[in-house]
């Protein structure tokens, strides 16, 4: 069995004896789940969603006197989706044994107990891990699943690692195919970047800046939205965007003001500057960025790094048993194995509420 720790020297009497004397990379920020999904509890299996959408048809005329005719062209459409949620979990194991010529040593209990972890450094450092992996990958499945996913298909995954992404089409491989039925929810302005053949070319570039890409795309995308869209409060409206077309629409602001942004930012209740559009948040999502670069690429490009979407904070569902599964996770050991595990688990299923209360670009 391999070590969850890796790479660590082996024991010399002139290295640290304990994790606290080391250095830490440190966790990314994640995407806010809670903020910007609309988490549904009671998704066990599968569930019928519906959704009573505006009324549609002509109604409203002149009528003559003891006219009882009944209007048969005004409705209350419905759509229906159905929940599939899938349980995705994981499992990993840890032996004492794999540290004894490593610093970590000095750490471990004495005697007996020296096989469990529990209680030590080690075991602590690892909860960290753990707990910002379970962010991850519940916004790996939500936001990049897709049951239909091929290896080496606009991806550097393998054959076996097709499980990690394969669970559930999540909200990309939803809003591609709203796109590809409405072509009018897609809006232009990334498509050029994005179908460059190589990472240089791909990035935006000082051009870009000038001819205010992101800024003219961001614009695009509120203005092509569906009135029902449009219609909402701006306060329940978000973009949410990679990070990459975060940066480049604060270069674009920067720009305009002359070195400052220039109407872009608001503070928000503590304090910290958000970056805006249309009077509409602008979230850089950085989530999506370490999934496109880390697998979405076949060694000579990336697909679709530069994407954008434009919808209402409550309309991107995240169905779940319980919504503290996200979070949770069991830790153990074991005497007769004389092995510390760990385990999580959660069932999990995305939908993209109502259709047209999307607008999206990439």
């Amino acid at each position: 069995m391999g070590m969850l720790v890796t790479n660590l020297p082996t024991l010399d009497p002139l290295v640290l004896t304990s994790i606290s004397e080391a250095l830490f990379e440190g966790f990314a920020q994640h995407m806010n789940i809670t903020r910007y999904h609309n988490v549904v509890p009671g998704i066990k299996a599968g569930k019928q969603l519906v959704t009573f959408n505006r009324h549609a048809g002509l109604a409203g005329y002149k009528r003559t006197n003891c006219d009882t005719t009944a209007n048969d062209s005004w409705t209350i459409p419905t759509t229906d989706k159905t929940w599939a949620p899938a349980y995705i979990s994981d499992r990993f194991e840890e032996c004492y044994d794999n540290y004894m010529e490593t610093f970590i040593r000095w750490g471990l209990n004495n005697g007996v107990n020296k096989a469990d972890l529990t209680g030590t450094e080690l075991a602590a450092m690892i909860t960290q891990q753990v707990q910002d992996l379970l962010t991850e990958v519940a916004i790996r499945h939500a936001w990049f699943g897709d049951t239909g996913i091929a290896a080496g298909t606009g991806n550097n995954l393998g054959a076996g690692d097709l499980k990690f992404f394969n669970a559930i089409d999540g909200f990309w491989a939803q809003l591609f195919d709203i796109a590809t039925a409405t072509p009018a929810r897609l809006s232009t302005g990334l498509a050029t970047k994005n179908g460059q053949a190589t990472y240089a070319l791909q990035k935006f570039n000082a051009t870009d800046t000038t001819n205010m890409v992101a800024s003219t795309t961001l614009d695009n995308m509120y203005y092509d939205a569906d009135m029902v869209l449009r219609g909402q409060a701006k306060s329940d409206m978000v973009y949410l965007v990679s990070q990459t077309v975060y940066d480049q629409y604060e270069r674009e602001r920067k720009k305009v003001g002359g070195g400052a942004i220039l109407e872009a930012y608001r503070r928000t209740e503590d304090g910290v500057p958000q970056l805006q559009c249309n009077g509409i948040d602008v979230i850089g999502v950085h989530d999506w960025d370490r999934t496109i670069a880390t697998y979405l690429e076949d060694g000579t490009a990336w697909t679709l790094p530069h994407r954008a979407v434009l919808t209402t904070k409550t309309n991107m569902l995240l169905g779940v048993e319980e919504a503290g599964n996200l979070a949770e996770f069991d830790a153990w050991y074991s005497k007769d194995a004389e092995k510390y595990f760990i385990k999580f688990g959660f069932s999990l299923d995305a939908k993209v509420g109502v259709d047209n209360l999307v607008q999206v670009a990439y």
